[in-house]
């Protein structure tokens, strides 16, 4: 007898979770700008760069590029000066290795800067890294068993499951870029100040092996004109194609999109800007695996080992969108909220009565105008909470982003800050399934000697024919056309009939 065995190739999620790096970073004002009267405000962008892993840790980096806004000596106009500050994260983590694939996306969780002197700026960031790890998980398993002439007759029990699993793991870079004309009711600017992006997925599809995304990148580029600032907001859409060899028919797609370098110049009035970024996706794809769970032969004793195999029987996806609002206090009365962001710094799971509670620990800030017409930073935490239904044995992960424009009103006492984050989650169920993995015929045990052609016997509760057939060494199509049963599990206490096989 040989075993027919398979390989179920997939992938398994072995880390999820967030990364708070801190740096700091030096630096002298340049020659062609004056001196420094009063620090404004600092804001930035995060170009990612590297998302690897070795034997037993995690390797993540990236480049904060920060605007800080600053009022010069003897002047009233605001200035920005770009500083560019390098960030290295490496966490020790056992279980990854060179084999594993990495998904990350990062931001910028805090930052602020200070003037050591009209010519030296201490600046400081804060990077959150979001980082999913997956590696490849080959699982084999056995679906029959093909006899010889010499080999006993067999009867097998195999039991057909339904199986979920991570197919593919994907990373594919794309770029575009686009020249944006300011709106004709704002003066024309003399300068650009800064801008910042957010990258969104709004669609993903599997399209026969075609991964089909569509999305949209978020820029908001604070404009000057005479002195006075003012946001111009731009939603880009853009729609790619991958190829996604693994995909199968009702396979789904998880994506995100992490930006690796954006560019925005102002030129003759115009913006021209430049994004390079990449589509990160897992491809899930849902089978039917048949398993051989058990096998006998009725005409001698076989040796059966069964493992159990982890099967993912099924999946909940599902988002959802959460609003809040904070009062974010200023010590100045607030006349205009020229900007205002969202940062997600980190994401909580905590096992409830009734499900799975999601909090998303964010960080709001705010570039406002006084109304003595001075500019002013403001910044504020906010906790959103999210509950699911899902049950907390459920294992899975969730990912949170700010989702549409964080607004902000002036009120007493400060900016009134709303803000909207998405909740999006994949829990799997998972089944041990036994898995026969070994037979042979136990040596030295043949047919037993001779036996009766027939047993009366009483099902016992909870016993199937499968167990009744398997101890007597009959067959359960036997046992139901000998006792007119339709059924393979009798009533406890059915006195059956039960024909044997002689060997």
């Amino acid at each position: 007898m040989e075993l027919q065995r398979h390989t179920l190739e997939g992938y398994q999620l072995v880390f999820d979770g967030l990364f708070q790096q801190e740096e700091t970073l030096e630096s002298i004002v340049p020659d062609a700008f004056p001196d420094i009267a009063r620090i404004v405000s600092v804001t930035g962008r995060v170009s990612l760069r590297e998302h690897t892993a070795g034997e037993g840790t995690l390797h993540l980096s990236a480049t904060a590029h920060m605007a800080i806004l600053y009022i010069p000596e003897g002047e009233s106009s605001v200035r920005a000066l770009e500083v560019s500050i390098p960030v290295q994260c490496a966490k020790d983590r056992p279980h990854l290795g060179k084999d594993c694939m990495v998904h990350c996306c990062a931001s910028i969780a805090s930052a602020d800067t200070r003037a050591v002197n009209p010519r030296k700026l201490l600046t400081r960031v804060e990077v959150v890294f979001s980082a999913c790890v997956y590696r490849r998980v080959p699982q084999e398993v056995t679906a029959g068993v093909e006899c010889g002439d010499k080999d006993p007759h067999v009867e097998l029990r195999t039991e057909h499951w339904p199986e979920h699993r991570m197919a593919e793991v994907m990373e594919k870079p794309f770029s575009f870029s686009d020249v944006l004309r300011l709106p004709a009711s704002k003066p024309e600017p003399d300068a650009l100040l800064y801008h910042r992006v957010e990258a969104g997925t709004l669609d993903a599809k599997i399209i026969g092996k075609k991964l089909v995304c569509k999305g949209e990148v978020s820029l908001v580029a604070m404009c000057q004109s005479d002195g006075a600032l003012w946001p111009a907001k731009f939603e880009l859409p853009f729609s790619q194609i991958f190829d996604a060899s693994c995909a199968e028919e009702g396979s789904q797609a998880e994506v995100r999109i992490s930006l690796d370098h954006t560019e925005c110049r102002l030129e003759g009035g115009e913006l021209e800007v430049s994004i390079e970024a990449q589509v990160q996706a897992v491809i899930w794809a849902q089978t039917t695996q048949t398993i051989l769970a058990d096998l006998y032969a009725t005409s001698c004793v076989l040796e059966v080992e069964r493992t159990p195999v982890q099967l993912c029987i099924q999946t909940h996806w599902d988002a959802r969108r959460e609003s809040g609002r904070t009062l974010c206090q200023s010590a100045v009365p607030i006349k205009q909220v020229l900007d205002c962001t969202t940062t997600v710094c980190s994401c909580t799971r905590e096992e409830t009565e009734g499900g799975v509670l999601y909090t998303a620990q964010t960080r709001m800030e705010a570039l406002c105008l006084s109304e003595e017409d001075a500019l002013y930073h403001l910044s504020c935490q906010l906790s959103v909470p999210c509950r699911t239904a899902i049950p907390g044995t459920h294992p899975g992960h969730c990912q949170c982003r700010p989702m549409g424009e964080t607004t902000g009103v002036p009120v007493t006492g400060g900016v009134e800050l709303r803000t909207e984050v998405e909740f999006s989650w994949v829990h799997t169920q998972m089944d041990q399934v036994p898995c026969v993995t070994s037979v042979r015929p136990r040596e030295g045990a043949g047919g037993g000697g001779p036996r009766p052609s027939v047993i009366l016997r009483m099902a016992a509760p909870g016993e199937t024919l499968w167990d009744i057939a398997k101890s007597c060494a009959s067959t359960i199509q036997d046992i139901q056309q000998t006792n007119q049963l339709s059924e393979e599990q009798p009533k406890p206490g059915t006195l059956l009939l039960i024909p044997t096989k002689r060997g």
